[in-house]
């Protein structure tokens, strides 16, 4: 007899210790109606629909792992990707970009497809990426003898090109990273070529921040990734040219779902703009390798 009530007591001390991590995570069991109604489960502030419902407090209490389990999977998801309960009482997987999924009968299976979906948005802004750099290198027209060569592999056989190269390492030093290194992006320009077109671009562009440069020139989708490593200071500074651009190229797409996924993911990400204190390494979420891209 004894040996039993160590047992359910066991039990009620884990049972107990799962409600408190239910309850600081802010969920809660309830009876709807009391006396007599079932029981579910819901966040003490009414923000989701309630799970259940449930026969007994007990068999409520008992799919709470589940549901913490589940609840830590749907915060890891990519930006932009929730899964959500419908009115027609199934499951749905919501995404940045394109038509909802769905239904499924329950909130795991469609984490799973979340996920699947996240993994794969991560493979595929990589492979761009990835494109996106060897076009710029490809379009840099790097001299042949410097093609492969890095900073650490470049033999300076003069002093003076050994100053270059410590006046490249110090500006790479103070320069926010992308990836694993610094990629220069620009137009060629040829000897003797240099028209007044090309000077008044060239003062205008040495007039201009770096960062807002490049969100001129990258696509509307990339910019949006940048913009969620902006500090503060760095999304006042280019919120006018972000609603510009996203205005422009919202546009080139033809009417129906996909522009207005897009539009929406805009208005999103342009109604928060708060950031770090200090300036960020604002590419480095890019890289899926990253523990920042892992949530």
């Amino acid at each position: 007899m004894a040996k039993g009530n160590t047992g359910t007591a066991l039990a009620d001390t884990l049972a107990g210790g799962v409600v408190e991590q239910a309850r600081e995570a802010g969920f809660i069991v309830v009876q709807d109606p009391i006396p007599v109604g079932p029981y579910f489960v819901t966040r003490s502030s009414g923000s989701v629909t309630p799970f259940g419902p449930y026969a007994s407090r007990e068999e409520a209490e008992s799919h709470l792992p589940e549901i913490l389990r589940d609840e830590e999977r749907a915060r890891r998801l990519e930006a932009g990707y929730h899964v959500r309960r419908g009115v027609d009482k199934h499951w749905h997987v919501e995404r940045p970009i394109g038509p909802t999924l769905g239904p499924f009968d329950c909130r795991a299976n469609a984490l799973d497809v979340a996920e699947n979906e996240t993994r794969e948005s991560i493979r595929i802004r990589a492979e761009n990426l990835q494109r996106l750099v060897q076009q710029r290198i490809q379009s840099a027209h790097i001299p042949v003898a410097f093609r492969g060569i890095t900073l650490d592999t470049f033999s300076a056989t003069t002093e003076t090109l050994q100053n270059a190269l410590d006046i490249a390492r110090e500006y790479i030093r103070k320069f926010p990273n992308w990836r694993q290194g610094l990629l220069f992006c620009g137009e060629v320009v040829r000897e003797h070529a240099l028209t007044g077109k090309n000077r008044r671009q060239l003062l205008r562009e040495s007039r201009t921040p770096r960062l807002t440069g490049d969100i001129r020139s990258m696509p509307l989708k990339d910019a949006l990734e940048v913009w969620g490593e902006m500090n503060a200071q760095e999304k006042k500074t280019n919120l006018a040219l972000m609603r510009r651009k996203a205005a422009h190229e919202i546009l080139r797409y033809p009417p129906g779902p996909e522009r207005e996924a897009l539009r929406q993911q805009v208005r999103s990400a342009l109604s928060d703009r708060s950031g770090p204190s200090m300036l960020p390494n604002f590419l480095q979420r890019l890289n899926p390798n990253t523990p920042a891209q892992r949530r």
